[in-house]
């Protein structure tokens, strides 16, 4: 059992100026080491030119190459000791929670609750921990998830503006995405038209790019992120529809994962298990990064499609056929002879086989305008003001 360690005011405040000073050193490419010594804190004159960098304080121990000082690898190692407020108040996201006003609920979660606030007159969604306990899957899930996200930006994931850690609940608080998730975005236009909704190419095609663009992102950090839970649930869009990616949770760096030694296993989730790539579902424990093209190449076909994949049948039998049999949607159903080919490799049971994000991208680029010219040769006026209340769960 994780123990958590209780600090003095004096340690934290020490912890604090360490980080602070760290990053600092952090841009500037230097090497830094901090061993337990009965020396004075601070940091020593760093030397010119990068080549190395000692200095001492009490209590922490951190070591930084000088070759690595974009490596997100170390920096989780670097701060993994370091209480999750204290770093909160040094990396500044750390909210406080007066500046808070709840407003109506949107989802709610075996994990959590999800309302809708404001915080310093900004619109925003604050997810908070139903459960207390600090050793609940629920709660590392979302300490994991603030450690991801508190150094990720780019437009297509949904932005994190702070958290919450120094009181219960657990809080985190990022942008408020008024259209919705995709899955709700689908459902609501299905039950509007009476059947499935199937969105014009170019509507599917920027879907396609803004979730390529998310997952390529990820992927190319320094020590690649796998998110390992994307679904239609888990993109959520804007007021004008753009597609964003959410719930962090989940997410790992390929590093942790090597080092932890041990394959992650999915239980009880029904509406993730139908992306599931198949070495996931079997808990091989050499899975990588491609996972999550398998997971986009069931999203794509979800897109096209407006139903779930093998949507009548029993999630748990359709994730082990899939493993262990090979089980696909049909692909001819796509009617997109260039998308039809890419899904194929894209949910390639050898993992191998599957594209990387890069080159995914670059396809769909190359499919532009191809998806312009066949909605205006439709003559399709596609556009939907359907409006729902959403957040990350």
């Amino acid at each position: 059992m994780h123990v958590v360690r209780e600090y003095t005011d004096a340690e934290l405040a020490r912890m604090e100026r360490s980080i602070s000073t760290d990053s600092m050193l952090e841009e500037a490419g230097a090497h830094r080491t901090i061993p337990e010594a009965e020396t004075p804190a601070g940091p020593s004159p760093m030397p010119a030119g990068g080549a190395g960098y000692t200095a001492h304080t009490h209590d922490v121990e951190v070591t930084v190459d000088a070759d690595s000082s974009t490596s997100s690898s170390h920096l989780l190692k670097k701060f993994a000791h370091i209480p999750l407020r204290v770093r909160g108040r040094a990396e500044a996201w750390e909210v406080p929670r007066d500046q808070i006003r709840m407003d109506v609920e949107l989802g709610r979660g075996t994990g959590g609750v999800v309302h809708k606030a404001k915080w310093r007159g900004l619109e925003c969604a604050a997810k908070l921990l139903s459960a207390s306990s600090q050793v609940s899957v629920e709660y590392h899930d979302m300490i994991n998830e603030i450690t991801v996200i508190s150094h990720l930006r780019h437009p297509n994931l949904v932005l994190f503006l702070g958290a919450c850690t120094v009181d219960e609940p657990l809080l985190i608080l990022s942008e408020f995405m008024a259209g919705g998730s995709l899955e709700e975005h689908y459902n609501k236009m299905r039950i509007r038209l009476g059947k499935p909704f199937k969105p014009p190419r170019q509507q599917l095609y920027r879907w396609m790019l803004d979730l390529s663009r998310a997952v390529c992102f990820l992927h190319s950090c320094t020590n690649p992120i796998m998110h390992r839970d994307l679904k239609p649930s888990n993109l959520l869009l804007s007021e004008h529809e753009h597609l964003k990616v959410s719930d962090f949770g989940l997410c790992k760096t390929m590093q942790k994962v090597k080092e932890d030694g041990t394959p992650y296993s999915m239980t009880g989730c029904t509406g993730t298990k139908r992306y599931m790539a198949p070495e996931v579902v079997l808990s091989k424990p050499d899975y990588d990064h491609k996972v999550d093209v398998y997971s986009m190449a069931m999203i794509f076909w979800y897109m096209t499609q407006g139903e779930r994949p093998f949507e009548q049948v029993e999630p748990q039998l359709i994730s082990m056929l899939a493993s262990t049999r090979g089980l696909r949607p049909d692909v001819k159903a796509i009617h997109w002879t260039a998308v039809e080919d890419l899904v194929e490799r894209m949910w390639d049971s050898d993992s191998h086989l599957r594209p990387e994000c890069t080159e995914i991208l670059a396809m769909l680029k190359a499919l532009e305008q191809e998806a312009v010219f066949s909605d205006t040769a439709a003559g399709s006026e596609y556009h939907c003001n359907v409006k729902c209340q959403c957040a990350v769960m």
